[in-house]
């Protein structure tokens, strides 16, 4: 497979036409255009018109000087992958699927500029690492089986971070329902199973809660029966004292309502005999039908000739009668009051003579204080025995909420699959990278550090480091299936043998590949025409011609 490329007014490219087939090496002198080619190419190929951090207002940097547009052309098997600037659009033409290479298989984006958090979210999708509810399943208890359909359907719509952070907070209720039923201020995972309260008793350990059920019903109802028999089960004497205590307060009530009763009386009275003195009923004269005479009622209820009544008379009249319905509501108030002390008084003095006549010590009373100790200890033993099977039942449950928070965490069930498929992808794809390049193996371990052997990424020397991540580069544009690898600055290797390295492990990728290098006149550089393996480019002032190999490098092949 072939792809062409041409580039016009990039960078320091006026123009470039090559084709990578299935490997384009480009070499040149520093300061010529190599990486502006390289920058081209990895733009188009991976849809992205802009480098990292560059602006759309600013993209007209990206023209060669004196240009007012540039482009990068992309054809393979008669589809056209065309990316411009000022515009930096892409726009694919012809029938056919479209070039497609990752940002980090061309070599915009590296693994090095991810978080910790990023660089696991990126390998689960590259692995495919995403586990499955078999995968969660696999890592809890059977009694978590009725919750996982809820719990799946949550991480389906929210996401495992939501789902863990849903476990966490049900477990912290169920820690505090633990703490609640066992009055304990801490929870310690060692030592909750053991609690026990204070009354507990060895032998509880073996009891069963039918037979304590049965032992505090009966110590009750002999309790009862105790109470019945000595007639005290309504008398409490604490509430009898607290009433007789009342007694003087109650009296002084009665006295004193008696009193304001009598005064009210006294008043009533007056005021009727004031009215009646009036001799005015308050009613209209009649009128005779006979003679026109006007008549009225007397007291006695006997029609009499009506005397003349003055306006003061009917003024003194109403204002007498208003005084006396007061005084008549007066009368009904103050004559509950006093039903009401009297009764408060009566309960009090039964109270007062029933603590004078109580007995302090009897039979009875002996007997009621031991069935009333036992049936105290029958309770307690049954609360103490349901309260450590009630904490043994939330212990049992927040184990089994912390092993489905550590499932559902970063390193739980997705780090164990991610795990898995990382021992696959450094024994089936970065293994025999590292062995075509002839060097130690890179590889990844469980917190995604990268390294060569026995040595991490950070303690490699440079042209290591470079092998490794041009490694793992290829690696990823395996495992993300792109169709094309860019990589610049091979001249970080700078020894025959580990740059041929670098080639047969490009080669081994099966992907087809642009890689740049910078060389002095002077130095050599392959041929890969003459080996069969693709096309060398000389890159000089921004412009890409064929490699000619000098003289002395023919006379040395």
């Amino acid at each position: 497979m072939t792809i062409k490329v041409t580039i016009h007014n990039y960078r320091k490219i006026q123009e470039a036409s090559f084709a990578i087939a299935p490997v384009a090496l480009l070499v040149g002198e520093n300061e010529n255009g190599k990486s502006s080619i390289a920058q081209a190419v990895a733009l188009a190929a991976a849809n992205q018109p802009l480098p990292k951090s560059f602006s759309k207002k600013d993209a007209k940097q990206l023209i060669h000087d004196g240009a007012k547009s540039g482009m990068a052309v992309l054809e393979r098997d008669g589809v056209t992958t065309v990316t411009t600037w000022p515009l930096a659009e892409c726009k694919v033409t012809g029938q056919g699927k479209p070039l497609y290479a990752s940002e980090f298989a061309v070599g915009l984006k590296s693994i090095f500029e991810l978080s910790n958090t990023e660089k696991v979210a990126y390998f689960i999708r590259l692995l495919k690492a995403n586990p499955t509810l078999d995968d969660l399943k696999a890592k809890l208890p059977k009694s978590m089986d009725p919750k996982l359909p809820e719990i799946w359907k949550q991480i389906e719509q929210s996401g495992w971070d939501e789902a863990h952070a849903t476990a966490k907070n049900d477990e912290a209720e169920l820690t505090g329902k633990w703490k609640a039923a066992t009055g304990e201020q801490k929870w310690n995972v060692s030592t909750a199973s053991d609690w026990r309260p204070e009354c507990w008793t060895p032998d509880l350990e073996r009891g069963e809660r039918q037979a304590l059920e049965v032992n505090f019903a009966e110590a009750k109802r002999a309790h009862e029966e105790a109470l019945k028999s000595e007639g005290a089960q309504a008398f409490d004497r604490n509430q009898a004292q607290a009433q007789a205590d009342k007694l003087p307060e109650y009296e002084q009530q009665v006295a004193n309502t008696r009193k304001a009763l009598e005064d009210a009386e006294t008043v009533h009275l007056q005021l009727s005999e004031e009215l009646n003195e009036l001799g005015y009923s308050g009613d209209d004269p009649m009128v005779c039908p006979d003679c026109n005479a006007q008549l009225t009622l007397n007291h006695e209820r006997q029609l009499v000739h009506a005397q003349a009544v003055d306006d003061e008379t009917k003024d003194r009249y109403h204002a007498l009668g208003g005084k006396l319905k007061e005084s008549a509501a007066a009368l009904i108030r103050l004559r509950e009051e006093l039903t009401l002390a009297q009764v408060r008084l009566a309960g009090a003095e039964e109270a007062s003579a029933r603590l004078q006549g109580a007995v302090v010590e009897t039979e009875a009373t002996g007997n009621t204080a031991e069935a009333k100790a036992a049936y105290q200890l029958a309770e307690q033993r049954l609360d103490a025995f349901n309260a450590v099977e009630k904490a043994r039942s939330l212990y049992e449950q927040i184990l089994t909420q912390k092993d489905l928070v550590t499932a559902l965490s970063q390193n739980g069930v997705r780090k164990n699959k991610l795990d898995d498929q990382l021992k696959r992808f450094n024994e089936e794809v970065l293994k025999p990278l590292s062995t075509a390049f002839s060097g130690e193996s890179v590889w990844l371990d469980g917190d995604l550090t990268l390294w060569r052997g026995n040595r991490p990424y950070q303690l490699l020397s440079r042209s290591a480091q470079y092998a490794a991540r041009a490694i793992m580069q290829g690696a990823i544009a395996m495992a993300d299936r792109s169709e094309l690898l860019v990589i610049d600055d091979m001249d970080e290797i700078n020894d025959r043998r580990n740059r041929a390295g670098l080639m047969a492990m490009v080669q081994a990728t099966g992907i087809p590949a642009l890689v740049c290098m910078a060389k002095r006149p002077e130095e050599n550089a392959p041929d890969l025409a003459a080996r069969n393996t693709g096309q060398t480019y000389t890159v000089i002032d921004g412009v890409v011609q064929p490699y000619t190999q000098p003289a002395q490098e023919v006379n040395a092949a």
